[in-house]
């Protein structure tokens, strides 16, 4: 009887048969349900798997970060070839002004006459970027390949005429979309705001975003291995992306990227929200399939030729020629540390240990466009790239690299951080971060430093750095805090001396120091002597007893015959 309860609950017009000829003639789709539910029953299946064993209805596949692990997974048992067969021939040889004659018709772009927030502009093979790249669009959870399209791009000059297969592929996108802030401004004044180009990704495993008032000009990258070492970097490739199709009222969009290298295969996802300050999420899992000397997280690419104490190049009359003017790092510990940017004449490596990472950067301090008289450049304007883990990053420290640059055109800079004892082959490793797109570091405090307290951005910031060797073996150090804000700005003028330096440096004497007040700031004055033809470490800051007056202010004097050698701090 109970079977026949459960029967007639489901099927009101169920009547009991008085036979078994009965039960033979009934219902065959009823009965049929009638064994289904009776077998999954007794394997203890969810509710679920039971609605979906009747209707034939399954649940939507959803594309998601861990599809794209799965991807990475797959691609451990391929090695990557680098090698590309596939190009045409017009294409190989393509130098930057030929690259430039192949324009992409904007009207062309994904989700163009959608009404939506975001528009995905695809690349072109060639020049520097020849590798293939597959591009796909998520919507309702599904994956489609976006195929390359001849029509997108009107071929100019000697191209003029040329016609690609669909089977070129792509070399990367960039992103168009609308900033939150203008959004916000124009809804204020009843108008309509337009999109602007966000973000682009193009090359290796390069990407660059913008803040609502920025120009390009450093980049970041999705991983660095063995960088800096005494045999050739291994640069890996985003080789797939994925773009979630946006809401019409989406303020952020949602991407993923298949990284892959001989050694490493990864797995990203990015959150790109566009602003005043933009901010990038970034979820990685990387997969280690070789073993790896160095492995760099989060990094950094900028370009640095002179200010700060360095001339100009002959003949050019801009004072400053920077895409960041300094190196920042936070500790968990409340510690800061601001090391001035300079261009050697031979590679120099920094390692600088950290206990507990908050973050790192690349800073243009120095927002003045007179400082630069660069109308063209707008150097004023290059984004501030701070990286902030979301979660505890493995032990490790921050590593910066500078190297020997002739012209701007060339990034000379770069920073990453290098874990102390990265993944072996096996192995994989998972971290999230996030990336601030901003002016500069004056407003930013790491989530890990409590705002609450007052000690941390009380500490004034040196936003002026000019350094130069007056004559052989003499050093010149002059600095500018800026003190707003600062327990530095509210000291009594007659307190400020030098007893509130503290230098501590490995091969040199101080020769005349001085510490004074202006209408700008607090000036420090170092006047420094050190042994011929020897570099020096510096770390400088002031102090009052117990209490940091300043950050930390690090530097390394380099004497032009000095030889290429690491250091740590």
């Amino acid at each position: 009887m109970e079977r026949v309860r459960f029967a007639n609950s489901l099927n009101s017009t169920f009547q009991p048969a008085a036979s078994l000829q009965g039960i033979l003639r009934m219902n065959g789709f009823f009965l049929r349900s009638c064994f289904v539910f009776a077998f999954l029953l007794g394997s203890c299946w969810p509710m679920t798997a039971i609605a979906e064993a009747i209707t034939g209805k399954s649940k939507a596949p959803k594309f998601d970060f861990q599809s794209v692990c799965d991807v990475a997974e797959q691609r451990l048992l391929t090695p990557l070839n680098r090698r590309v067969y596939d190009l045409p021939c017009e294409l190989v040889g393509l130098d930057y002004d030929s690259w430039r004659y192949i324009a992409y018709q904007v009207h062309s772009a994904i989700w163009r006459y959608d009404g939506l927030p975001y528009q995905v502009e695809t690349g072109h093979r060639g020049y520097l970027f020849l590798h293939r790249v597959q591009l796909n669009e998520v919507n309702q959870g599904l994956a489609e390949e976006l195929p390359f399209d001849p029509k997108a791009f009107e071929y100019r000059g000697w191209l003029n005429g040329f016609r690609f297969p669909r089977t070129l592929g792509h070399s990367g996108w960039k992103l168009v979309g609308k900033f939150n802030d203008e959004r916000r401004e124009a809804a204020k004044l009843g108008k309509e705001v337009f999109g602007r180009e966000v973000a682009s990704f193009l090359g290796s495993s390069y990407f660059r975003v913008l803040g609502s008032k920025h120009v390009y000009g450093s980049s970041a990258r999705g991983l660095a291995i063995d960088c800096a070492m005494t045999h050739a970097e291994e640069f890996p490739l985003f080789t797939e992306y994925w773009f979630e199709r946006p809401s019409k009222d989406a303020k952020q969009f949602r991407c993923w990227a298949l990284l892959e290298s001989e050694r490493v295969v990864g797995a990203y996802q990015f959150d790109i929200t566009p602003d005043i300050n933009t901010t990038m999420d970034v979820r990685a899992k990387l997969y280690v399939r070789g073993k790896i000397g160095k492995l760099g997280l989060a990094p950094i690419t900028s370009m640095w030729m002179w200010g700060g104490g360095t001339a100009p190049a002959e003949g050019d009359k801009r004072p400053e020629v920077h895409d960041a003017d300094g190196l920042l790092i936070y500790g968990s510990d409340n510690s800061r540390l601001w090391r001035p940017l300079s261009r050697p004449s031979i590679p120099i490596v920094n390692h600088y240990s950290v206990p507990g990472l908050s973050a790192f950067g690349l800073v243009q301090r120095n927002r003045d466009a007179k400082r630069y008289g660069d109308s063209e450049a707008l150097y004023h304007r290059r984004p501030t790239i701070i990286i902030e883990p979301k979660k505890a990053w493995p032990a490790g420290g921050v590593e910066l690299l500078r190297l020997p640059a002739p012209h701007e055109g060339i990034d000379n800079v770069g920073a990453f951080y290098l874990l102390k004892d990265p993944p072996q082959e096996g192995e994989s490793l998972e971290v999230e971060y996030r990336i601030h797109l901003c002016d500069d570091d004056k407003t930013f405090v790491p989530k890990t430093i409590s705002t609450a307290s007052h000690e941390h951005p009380r500490r004034a910031r040196f936003v002026e750095s000019n350094v130069c060797e007056v004559e052989p073996g003499v050093w010149q150090i002059n600095l500018r805090a800026e003190c707003k804000h600062t327990a530095l700005g509210e000291m009594e003028e007659s307190k400020l001396n030098a007893d509130l330096i503290v230098l501590w440096n490995e091969f040199g004497r101080i020769v005349a120091q001085s510490v004074t007040k202006s209408p700008k700031g607090v000036e420090v004055s170092i006047r420094l002597q050190l042994e011929p033809d020897q570099a020096s470490e510096l770390l400088f800051r002031l102090r009052n007893g117990d209490d940091d007056l300043t950050e930390m202010w690090s530097y390394r004097c380099e004497p032009s015959s000095q030889l290429a050698r690491e250091e740590s701090t």
